[in-house]
Parts: structure tokens; sequence; C-alpha cells
């Protein structure tokens, strides 16, 4: 039956009511817990630069026990060691591994070889009379697969840091190694698990200057293939997995923008189309002034964007998350223009409610995104540090602080650490015993101007870890650093799968959210089939709406905006839906209040 107009408006102000209200009582009161034997530190000497502390922007993590899901964490610092350890703070067995050099960019960590093991990925630039980086790839023992370390000579133009992006690019469970040489004229590798140079490439961007941020990589146009996107000083390039441009790719920023931060693109589906938009940040040059862009696969500019700031230009790779739960994704970065400006965009390019947020610190990397207070909204997670602290280091404090989507600082924030805080916090469950837990960073310049040290937090946050509770978790968003909203690791079965994972025979229809809804709702599912087919249905049974989807190996969305198929707006009521893949079939039941 249709609902009366009288119980209709009940039923919207209970819902607004609910979702106006303050969180738990008890989520208030949820603080980080510093874990027994954290910090973990590590003083070393040589380096008079405050850039020089700390190259990789936060840690990334490892399962060492599949089986048990236990986590170890891994990082690379300055003192030319690379780090795995356990969740008491220890070192795990082999490790560190030093190597000539300084580790240059953030550890990728995934099964390169296919073996049903996880590997580490790193590169050390030795910077000397014959300047060049060294690439391993560690197993959890500290020894390197065959084929590596494999060097790269480079000149001095291309001494930056950078990082490495993994995928599997032919579908056969093995993963390939993608990093970006950084020069005026750079060099994009593909490597296989050999060491190998992968087919078609490397590739040459001439004339532009690539960034040492990660490649993204995402299946852009929903043919099933994954491309790789990489952003320069001017220009943003795609490539097909065999090394040939993607149509209307590279896009040249406008004359007055270049890339000054040299951060990465974003991947995420914002119009729920199944083809990813590509979303990227550049400033203007000689000026404060910036833009924030967001292109469709084509490379045509996304509708309602880009958006301008007059006064400050945007600093971190773009975060990606539905923080309000409205079935929307939101885009999340930083300005700055001598203090931040924490701003959070709707996808159609309007300011969210509530942002942006100013105050006097200065971040340098990216958010976190996840729900850290266990109210059921996602949270945003920065780390900060004073704006004057590298001229004063005996007196530097950085936090890390936590907003709520509506703008408000978390109870329990900000949480200070030792020295900078300009690295991505991490948040993950390391223990596999259901609460989240947070990985913080601290880099501490001592007046002793030849020592540093690196500070390492893990905090128990006591709250729930669920498949939903963390959205960007890390810089570079996973473990393999694709900047992919919708990318999961596959699980350590030998199965690939892209963009996330979906084991043979998996069939799931979620309940669509929020529900009840009023101007949409998200429909998530899974399956493993060439067609599918979600219609919606009135409770007379005939249909309303019907959305066709190819090539559904991993979890998607469609997004349902309570329209017919002529897009007329359809009443309030009770509606179904069905999820369809040959002689498979689900239905879930939705409200739908105008």
């Amino acid at each position: 039956m249709i609902i009366s107009g009288n119980r209709t408006k009940l039923l919207r102000l209970l819902l607004v009511a609910l979702l106006a209200a303050p969180p738990l009582a008890n989520a208030e009161l949820v603080e980080p817990v510093l874990m027994p034997g954290w910090p973990f530190s590590v003083t070393f000497s040589g380096y008079l630069d405050r850039w020089f502390l700390f190259y990789n922007s936060g840690c990334n993590f490892l399962n060492v026990d599949p089986e048990q899901q236990q986590f170890e964490l891994t990082f690379g610092l300055l003192d030319s060691n690379i780090y795995l350890l356990e969740k008491e703070a220890v070192h795990h067995p082999g490790w560190p591994v030093k190597d000539f050099g300084l580790p240059m960019c953030d550890i990728a960590v995934g099964d390169v070889d296919g073996d049903g093991s996880q590997e580490l990925v790193g590169v050390y630039l030795e910077y000397d009379l014959d300047p060049r980086f060294r690439m391993h790839v560690f197993r959890q023992d500290g020894t390197d697969l065959p084929g590596f370390p494999r060097e790269f000579e480079i000149d001095h133009t291309s001494a930056a840091p950078f990082s490495i992006t993994l995928v599997d690019l032919n579908g056969d469970d093995k993963l390939e190694i993608i990093y970006c040489r950084v020069a005026y004229d750079s060099t994009i590798y593909v490597l296989d698990h050999h060491g190998d140079n992968f087919p078609g490439w490397p590739q040459v961007t001439h004339g532009d200057r690539m960034s040492g941020i990660p490649a993204s990589v995402g299946d852009i146009d929903n043919d099933g293939e994954p491309e790789i996107v990489a952003t320069g000083y001017f220009s943003i390039w795609a490539w097909r997995a065999d090394g040939s441009l993607f149509p209307g790719w590279p896009v040249f920023y406008d004359s007055t923008y270049f890339n000054i931060r040299q951060s990465a693109a974003a991947l995420a589906d914002l119009d729920g189309d199944q083809d990813l938009e590509i979303i990227i940040s550049s400033s203007e040059g000689g000026g404060w002034g910036g833009q924030l862009s967001v292109y469709h696969h084509d490379g045509q500019q996304f509708e309602g964007w880009p958006y301008y700031f007059s006064d400050g230009f945007f600093w971190s790779t773009p975060a990606i998350a539905d923080i309000d739960n409205d079935g929307s994704l939101d885009i999340v970065g930083m300005t700055w223009s001598g203090e931040d400006n924490f701003f959070v965009f709707e996808a159609d390019g309007r300011v969210k409610e509530g942002w942006p947020i100013t105050h006097g610190w200065t971040s340098y990397i990216g958010p976190a995104l996840a729900d850290v207070d266990g109210d059921g909204f996602c949270d945003i997670i920065w780390g900060s540090s004073h704006n004057f602290a590298w001229q004063h280091p005996d007196s530097i404090l950085g936090l890390y602080f936590a907003y709520d989507y509506r703008g408000e600082l978390l109870s329990g924030w900000p949480v200070e650490v030792n020295g900078f805080a300009g690295q991505t916090a991490t948040i993950l469950d390391i223990d596999n015993d259901g609460n989240l837990n947070m990985v913080l960073v601290g880099d501490y310049m001592s007046t002793v101007r030849d020592l540093q040290t690196a500070y390492i937090y893990l905090y128990d946050l006591g709250v729930p870890a669920t498949e939903e509770s963390v959205q960007w978790g890390k810089f570079g968003h996973d473990q393999y650093n694709t900047n992919n909203y919708h990318f999961k690791v596959p699980p350590l079965t030998g199965v690939s799968d892209f963009p996330s994972p979906v084991l043979p025979g998996e069939f799931s229809l979620c309940q669509n959210y929020p529900n009840p809804f009023n101007a949409s709702t998200v429909i998530k599912f899974k399956a493993q089939a060439k067609q599918a087919k979600v219609e919606i249905f009135d409770l007379a049974g005939r249909k309303v709406r019907s959305f066709n989807v190819k090539d559904l190996f991993g979890e998607r969305r469609i997004i349902w905006d309570g329209t017919n198929e002529i897009g007329q707006k359809v009443s309030s009521g009770i509606y179904f839906y069905r999820l369809t893949t040959g002689d498979r079939s689900q239905t879930e039941r939705m409200l739908l209040l105008r």
C-alpha cells in the first residue's frame, strides 16, 4: 500500500530527527588509546633539511597471516632502512633491511608473484657520483624476489622521492609494478614480477615533468580492463595496459595553472554510471590561486567543475568518501595560503555545508577518511604542524585532527605527536580483534642539527571495524596505492580481481542506504557475471526503473534518484529492487519518503 500523507510526514520528521541527533553518548566518549610498546622511535643523523626527515607519506601494512588476518606495519626512513614492525612494536624477524642510499618512496604492499603471500616494494636512492635507483621486492623474510633488486640509472634532475603503485594488468594473478621517474622528460615504467619491462612499457612524457606521487589505477571506462593515470606539472595522462594512450588524453591544465604539489589524481564514480571520474588539483603559476578539476574518462570536464580558489592552492591529493551517508560521494582536500582551509565538496562542485574550516596549521599530505568515533558516519583525519615549526625545532608541536561530516572537532581530538605531523594517518584492524586501529607519524629534528627522530604511534580506537567504516584508510587509499575509491585488495587466494574482491560464485545484494530516503539512495551488490540487471518495482509489481551492468566482477553500486525511466519523480511508498545475473536473483525492499 502507499503510505498516507500524515504518516509520511511523521516518518520524515522521525528520520530527520535521527540524522540530526548528536552521536551516541558512548561514541562521544571514545578516545584513541596508545597501545602497549608504542611509540616506536628511531634517531639517525646526517640530514639538515627538515624535508628529508621522512620521505614516505605514512605507513603501509602487510598481511603476515592470511588465515588469521594479522597485519604488520611497514615504512622507510632516511637511515637507509625499511622497517617491518609487529603489532607489539618489535621488529619482524629479518628486519629492518638496509641498503646503500635512502628509501625514497611510499612502500607498496601486495602479492606480487601470486604465491599467496604478500611482498613489499620499495626503492632506494644512491645519490653519489653515479646516482641510481635500486628497486627491491622483499619477501617477508627480507630477501628479494628473483630479478630484484633492479637498478635504474638517473641524472641529478631526477633525484626526487616517488612512489610505487601495484596492479594486475593482464589477469594472471600476479602484480605489475608502476613508478614514474621524475625528470623533465619523465619515464613511466611498468615492471612484471620478474623485474622485466611489461609489454608496451616504458612510456615517455615528452616535455612534462611527471610527479613522484603514485600513479592512479582504475577501470575508468568500465570495460573490464584497468587503466593507468599519472599527473605532471602541466598535464594529466591516461594509458591502457598495453601502453597506448587512452582516447582524449593527455589533458593539459589551463595555461595559468600547474600541479605545484604534484598531487595524484583520485578516481571515483561520482555519478553512478560505473565509469570513473578523475579528480585532480592544480595551482596558479606565480600566485596563490588554484583549481580543483573533475574529468570524465574521455577527458571532458565533469558538470559543475572546476572549482576555483582565489586564495590558496589545493595542497594534497583529493580523498573520496560518502562522509554523511547521503548516497553521494564527497571530495575532501586542503588549500594553503599561510593557513589551512579544509574543504569538503559535493560531487556536483558545491562546497558542503559547514565547510571550509580554517585554522593556523599547515598540512602537507592528504587526509584519511574513516569512522573513528563509531557513530556510523565517516570522519576526516588530518595531520598538521605549526606554521613556523621549522624555524623553532625545539618547540615543534604535531597534531592530528579529526572532524565529523558537519565540520565539528571530535571529542578526544586533536592527538599530539612529537615533531611534524605531516603524514597521512593509516586506519586498519591490525590484529583482527574487531576494533579499528590508527597509525600516526611524527618527525622531530633536534637542536643538534644533524639528529632527527621518527616516531610511529599505534592506537586502539575502540570502535568497530566494519566493511563500511574505512573508506580512504591511508595515503594512496589502499595497500597498492591505487588512489581508487572503489578498489579493494583481493584476498590472498590467488584469485585475480579488479576493482574489488569477489570470490567465485559469490552473489549478494546489500540493503540500500540511506533507508528510508528522500533525494537518492545507493544500492550495492556483488556478483561474478558478464551481465547483470538491477530493477526497481513498486508495491503493485510494476517496473519503475532498470539498470544494466556489464562485466560484474567486483562490488558495484548504483544511485537511484527516485525517478522512473523517463525522469519523472515517483511517489512516496515501498519499492522493491532486484538483482539478476543469469538464473540467480535477489530482492530487497526500500522506503521512499517525499
